[in-house]
Order: C-alpha cells, then sequence, then structure tokens
C-alpha cells in the first residue's frame, strides 16, 4: 500500500473511509442518552421555528452551541425524514473530510508514506471509527480543530507578514465552527499548539523543563486524588509553571506567534459572537453564563463518579483507543525517540503531549477529550513506522513483534467477527456482510504480493475488524435494546391526549416520544393518580419499579418494557377509559 500511486491511495482511502463510516449508518436505532442529546434537539428546531434556542425535551437546551443541530435539522427538512441514519450523516462526512484532511496535510508537512499510515491509524481506530457512526459532535470538533491548529502551525512557519495573517484568519474560521460547536474546550488544543512551538523554538533544554514540570504536577494531581479540595492545584501550578518556562526561555521570541494566534482567536469570537447575542436578545446572561460554567468551570475542578479518572487516565486508555496502531506508543517512552531530528515530528509530538497532559490534570475525563491530539500523535507515531519499515531486521524489538503478531491476530479475528455474529442467530444481512468483510482480510493477509506491505496490511485488516463487530453492535441496538419502541407508544399517547408523565425523560427517549413528557419524581402524587380513574401513564425504570414497590399500587398494569439499557417500562392504570390501542 505505501508503494501504491498517490491518486490511487487516495482514491482507495475514500472508499476505505466512505464503507468504514457509512455502512449500515442508519441500522443502529437512537440508544444513548449522548446520541439523544444530538438527534433530538434539532428535530424540535424543525417543529417549533426556533433555530436560536436548542431545546430538548421542549426545554432550553443549551450545554452545547448548535452548529451540529443547525446541521442535522438542514438534513431533516431538506429530505423530509427524522431518522438515526440522517442525524448521522452531518458527522460521518466530517469523518471522512478528517481522515482525507490527515493525509493532505502530514503529506506536505513530512512525506508521503507517514501521511498513509497517519491517515489509516486514524481511520482503523476503535475509539474513532465508533464515534464517526454517531451522531454526536466530537468528530465535527475533531475536524475544525485538526484545521484550526493546521492553519496556526502553516502562519507561524510562513516567511511572510501578510500570508501567516491570512493564514490566522483562515484557522480562526475553522476555530471558530469549533467553538460554535462546544464552545471553549477546543481553545486549549491551541494553546497547546503554540505553547508546543514556542519550547521547540527555543533552546533544547526548554522542552525538556516542561515536561519535567508537568511530570511534577502529575505527581501532585496524583497526590490529591486522595485529598479533594475543590480546586485544581495541580493544573494550576503546572500553567504557572509553563508560562514562566516561556516567557524566561523565549522572551520576546514568542511574541510574533502570540500575535498571529490572538488573530486566529479574535477571528473565531468573531464567529460565534451573532448567536451569542441572538441568545442573549431572548434571555439574559444566565444562558451562556451556564454553559460556560458547566462546560469549562466546573469540569475543571470537579468530575461526577461517571467520568473521573487518575491523571494517567488517558495515558492508559490511549493504546486501546488507537489500536492497532496505538499499541505502538510504547515507543515514545524512549528518549531517542524524543530527540528525532524532524520539526514536525517533534511538534506532532510536543503537541499532543502538551495537550493531553493538560486535560489529565483537568478532574472530569472522557476518551473524546482528547480527540483532538489524536492526529498530530499518530503524525509523530508515523514517522518513526515508517523509518522502522525501512530498516527491516535493524528495526526495534517490539515494532518487529508487532509485525509478526498483530497479522495471525486480526486475520482469526477477521473470521471469528462472522462466526460470533452466526452461532449468535444474527441476521442474514449481517452474517453476509461480515462474511465479505472477513473474505477480503483473508485475501488481504494471504495474498503473496501483500507480504512486502505488511504497517498496511495490518491496518487495512484492523480496520475490517473494528467496522464489523460495529456491524454487530448496529443490529443488536434495536428492538428491546432501543427506546424506539416506548417512545413511539408514548408519542401516540401524548397526540391522543393521554397524561403520560415520567420519573426521568432521557433523551434517547425524548428522540423517539417527539412530545414534552412531563417529568414527575413525587411516587406519592404518582401513586395517587395511578389509582384514580382517569387513565394516567407512567414511565420509570425497572430497578425503581423494585426499589420503591410500595410507591406502586397492586394492580397496577406494565404496559410495555423493559427497554433500553435504561430498563424503561411503561406503566397504567387498570380502570377509567380505554387506552389506544398499543402495540
Amino acid at each position: 500500500m505505501s508503494r501504491l500511486n498517490p491518486v490511487v491511495f487516495v482514491v482507495l482511502l475514500l472508499g476505505l473511509s466512505t464503507i468504514g463510516i457509512f455502512l449500515e449508518l442508519g441500522r443502529m436505532d437512537v440508544s444513548t442518552d449522548n446520541e439523544g442529546q444530538r438527534a433530538a434537539p434539532p428535530a424540535e428546531m424543525i417543529r417549533s421555528g426556533d433555530f436560536v434556542v436548542p431545546t430538548l425535551n421542549g426545554a432550553p437546551y443549551l450545554k452545547k452551541p448548535p452548529l451540529l443541530y443547525w446541521a442535522i435539522a438542514g438534513l431533516y427538512r431538506l429530505t423530509g425524514q427524522v431518522t438515526a441514519g440522517i442525524a448521522r450523516i452531518p458527522t460521518a462526512v466530517c469523518a471522512v473530510l478528517l481522515v482525507l484532511a490527515v493525509y493532505l496535510v502530514f503529506r506536505r508537512l513530512v512525506d508521503e508514506t507517514p501521511a498513509r499510515w497517519a491517515a489509516l491509524m486514524l481511520l482503523g481506530a476503535p475509539y474513532f471509527l465508533e464515534r464517526a457512526r454517531w451522531a454526536n459532535l466530537d468528530v465535527p470538533l475533531l475536524l475544525f480543530t485538526f484545521l484550526a491548529v493546521a492553519g496556526l502551525y502553516a502562519a507561524w512557519r510562513s516567511r511572510g507578514r501578510g500570508q501567516g495573517i491570512g493564514l490566522a484568519v483562515l484557522s480562526g474560521l475553522a476555530l471558530g465552527a469549533a467553538t460554535m460547536l462546544k464552545g471553549p474546550p477546543p481553545y486549549l488544543f491551541v494553546a497547546g499548539a503554540w505553547l508546543a512551538w514556542v519550547l521547540l523554538q527555543s533552546e533544547e533544554a526548554a522542552l525538556h523543563r516542561a515536561l519535567l514540570w508537568a511530570a511534577l504536577c502529575m505527581a501532585v494531581g496524583l497526590v490529591f486524588m486522595f485529598i479533594p479540595i475543590g480546586f485544581p492545584v495541580a493544573l494550576a501550578l503546572l500553567v504557572t509553571g509553563w508560562i514562566v518556562i516561556v516567557f524566561r526561555d523565549a522572551g520576546r521570541a514568542a511574541l510574533p506567534s502570540l500575535g498571529l494566534t490572538l488573530i486566529a482567536i479574535v477571528v473565531a469570537v468573531a464567529v460565534a459572537a451573532p448567536w451569542a447575542v441572538a441568545v442573549l436578545q431572548r434571555d439574559d446572561w444566565g444562558s451562556p453564563a451556564d454553559l460556560i460554567r458547566g462546560e469549562v468551570t466546573e469540569r475543571t475542578h470537579t468530575a461526577t463518579t461517571i467520568n473521573s479518572g487518575s491523571p494517567l487516565y488517558y495515558f492508559l486508555a490511549l493504546p486501546a483507543m488507537l489500536a492497532p496502531g496505538g499499541l505502538l506508543l510504547f515507543a515514545f517512552l524512549f528518549p531517542s525517540n524524543w530527540r528525532y531530528a524532524n520539526p514536525h515530528y517533534r511538534f506532532g509530538l510536543a503537541m499532543s503531549v502538551i495537550s493531553i497532559l493538560i486535560f489529565s490534570l483537568i478532574a472530569g475525563k472522557e476518551y473524546e477529550y482528547i480527540l483532538p491530539a489524536v492526529p498530530w500523535l499518530l503524525l509523530a507515531l508515523s514517522v518513526r513506522v515508517a523509518d522502522w519499515d525501512a530498516q527491516a531486521g535493524d528495526a526495534p524489538a517490539g515494532y518487529r513483534a508487532w509485525c509478526a503478531g498483530l497479522g495471525p491476530l486480526l486475520l482469526a479475528g477477521a473470521v471469528g467477527v462472522p462466526v460470533y455474529a452466526l452461532i449468535d442467530g444474527g441476521d442474514r444481512m449481517l452474517i453476509a456482510e461480515l462474511s465479505a468483510l472477513a473474505l477480503v482480510a483473508v485475501a488481504l493477509m494471504i495474498w503473496p504480493p501483500a507480504r512486502r506491505d505488511t504497517v498496511g496490511r495490518i491496518l487495512v485488516t484492523g480496520l475490517l475488524v473494528v467496522l464489523g463487530v460495529l456491524l454487530i453492535r448496529s443490529f443488536d441496538y434495536r428492538g428491546a435494546r432501543s427506546p424506539k419502541a416506548i417512545g413511539e407508544v408514548c408519542r401516540a399517547l401524548a397526540a391522543a391526549g393521554y397524561p403520560v408523565e415520567a420519573t426521568k425523560v432521557y433523551p434517547h427517549f425524548t428522540y423517539y416520544a417527539e412530545h414534552p413528557i412531563a417529568e414527575n419524581v413525587d411516587l406519592a402524587a404518582v401513586r395517587e393518580k395511578l389509582l384514580g380513574d382517569v387513565p394516567y401513564f407512567y414511565l420509570t425504570r425497572e430497578k425503581l419499579m423494585e426499589e420503591f414497590g410500595a410507591a406502586f399500587p397492586e394492580g397496577v398494569q406494565v404496559v410495555m418494557g423493559p427497554y433500553s439499557n435504561k430498563e424503561l417500562v411503561l406503566l397504567t392504570n387498570a380502570a377509567g377509559a380505554e387506552a389506544p390501542e398499543l402495540e
């Protein structure tokens, strides 16, 4: 694959991206809260005609800016359909564009072969490919943040002042789009990129001092895991120390790149300002303030039990997130790989590590938070892989083991996926698709001419295996594992005028219910309504029925359930007027 003509490779990369991301894109129902939060507000925009303030279950929902909602709502209106597949198209398109952008940008920075490996590593990374097939913010955010950093990196390297300003403006437009997707977080990656650039322009010891200081702050962060004080001590120390190091070692040399960075930030703020002003005109300062507080202030120093983690969280997760290529990240544990001379390699490695370090010392942790650093990390990794591939027998032992061991493992996985689906009684269409993927993987791994291109075979076969697993998931998350059936019944009930309430209205349920459903956590009042003569429907969770069984009167009818991972159950009273016919 490394020997293919560039035009042929682009066609192949586009084909692999399209198949890997779009195959059975609409098969899976909206089955997670995260996807419901992205797919439901655009549908409510279409129904209400309000495109300024997004709503969820009829209530204002300003946890994220609306750019993705606008894109999805536009497709809903254009196609006349509100479906899971339509909702996922903007994310899928951004994913294909990102893979191509990674190849084209890195081809200009380093060389043809590393650019190819970086694009294929990203496409086949399990976490990226999964997110690319959902309606979510993470992949569009990754695309625009990547373009923003790439534009600034080009601006910093430009020789002409006018060219640098022009590139900074283009970077600012991309950063503005990223801002309209998730608010302030993209600016942390821009800050990480600028810090990496300035440190690399300074004396060699500057970067070493910055990384040593980061290691000390990580140790402080580990200590404060056990001494919660409600303030991000380790993060504050990290930022303060880095600022001192940068301006002590770089001084005035940092100012030109800082000026270009500020131009990009001003342009980005100008892009986001019209929507912010429109929200302020409709509401008051409370909504934007809540967005900033929820997305920045609180997550910086607090975290729920489901998104907390140690400062080592991301470094331990990266190999699995980026497998099979991510399994080679061990190489960066050796100092020799930090001293590699290529400046673009050094920038990619420094930018990604600095960004990950910043997020490692922020309290809230989810894998998707660091995705914008991943392409730059893969740039550095791919440069080394290309070198090792050329060295043959002189390559590191770990790389040789990766080449020798992963081939048979992936081949077994490619064959095992359709066998598993067949034993599990999978859908015929699913079995056929998995069998086709397995045949391609087997041919790729055993065809004699392909033996000369071990890296390419491993990366593409890994992509096919991951795609097979995701296809099984797409076919599985329907029926009882989806809120679709119970949501549609509640929609019919609400449309017919029956009172429907819920313990909690979950976003994936909201997508299918379409009508706002009132929340009622007063179980005494719920019991009274279930004992009354007026037909009444109540949505709750099976585990709550078991936990608070006394709150639900004897003889209450379970209309349907449990559905989805929330175990949603629809209850009604048996007395009163006839209920509509339910499927």
